[in-house]
């Protein structure tokens, strides 16, 4: 049977949520150093999440981390162009 949006969202863990938020945040701000943590973080609480999900909700974490994406790179290019990028070096 299929479950409510709230009873998926009570099963979530509140912390992988923020972490990956907080994540987010940081390589939004600049923070190029947690990108990969960042990738690691989003990608483990899918998979982790994804059987617990309706498949619209899934398609719309799909989404959300597709609209993300594209936006990163489009931040990533405008910086390039300015010159303002440096390498990572992990």
């Amino acid at each position: 049977m299929a479950q409510s949006a709230g009873q998926t969202l009570q099963q979530l863990n509140a912390q992988d949520i923020s972490k990956t938020f907080e994540r987010t945040l940081q390589v939004f701000q600049g923070n190029r150093e947690q990108f990969p943590e960042l990738l690691k973080d989003a990608g483990s609480f899918l998979l982790q999440y994804a059987r617990k999900l309706s498949r619209p909700q899934l398609y719309l974490a799909a989404g959300i981390i597709a609209v993300g994406a594209v936006a990163l790179a489009i931040k990533l290019a405008d910086e390039l162009e300015e010159g303002e990028v440096h390498e990572i070096n992990g």
